[in-house]
């Protein structure tokens, strides 16, 4: 289960939204809301997409929001 509030504040902090997410990771918005809200969880290809899109080159960053 990814640390929602700390992926949250990288969005943002990235100047990125939920919805340029989503579209990076090819599902609609209301998907993504949906694993912003702990409603599904994301598949590690999702998950390497956005720590690509986001720019998230510190081990320990990846570890603290995904591996939460």
């Amino acid at each position: 289960m990814a640390n929602r509030e700390a992926l949250s504040e990288l969005i943002y902090s990235n100047g990125k939204t939920y919805s340029s997410c989503a579209k990076e990771l090819n599902m609609s918005a209301n998907t993504f809301t949906k694993i912003m809200n702990g409603n599904r969880k994301l598949h590690e290809d999702e998950i390497d997409t956005l720590i690509d899109f986001l720019n998230i080159t510190n081990n320990d960053v990846k570890v603290s929001i995904f591996l939460h």
